[in-house]
């Protein structure tokens, strides 16, 4: 699947990229819960990520469930981490560094609300931006 910046990942990229993510979003769910003093509940509730995912990911080398593309979209808008965030703590490729960089839609608040909205409602917030994109071609 070509990405609107031109990148394409190809499935086994894609699977080691998000095994990366997965892990410093583990350690970053650890952090929020050790350091900052937050319930994994909160966590939850703010960010829209499901509890038991939650736990998945916190627990990512017991578990070994990487984060999907969905997912990741929800804790970018959610506020869990940043594509800067990323950037700078995920050992990424070059490629990879294109793919992460094009996820900072998910940071604009209007794309945010659009998100939780999309959520609320029980859809995949990752299927209308593909028909949008389908739509402009």
């Amino acid at each position: 699947m070509i990405r609107p910046n031109g990148n394409d990942l190809l499935r086994a990229e894609k699977k080691d990229l998000l095994i990366k993510i997965s892990k410093y979003a583990s350690d970053v769910i650890k952090h929020k819960i050790t350091v900052d003093r937050w319930t994994a509940t909160e966590i939850s509730v703010s960010t829209g990520i499901p509890n038991t995912r939650l736990t998945e990911l916190k627990h990512f080398d017991k578990y070994q469930r990487p984060i999907g593309e969905k997912l990741l979209a929800i804790a970018i808008a959610g506020g869990l981490m940043s594509v800067d965030d990323l950037i700078k703590n995920v050992d990424l490729n070059e490629n990879e560094r294109r793919y992460v960089e094009a996820l900072v839609i998910y940071e604009l608040p209007e794309v945010r609300k659009l998100i939780f909205e999309i959520l609320q409602a029980g859809a995949d917030p990752v299927e209308p931006l593909k028909k949008y994109l389908a739509d402009l071609k």
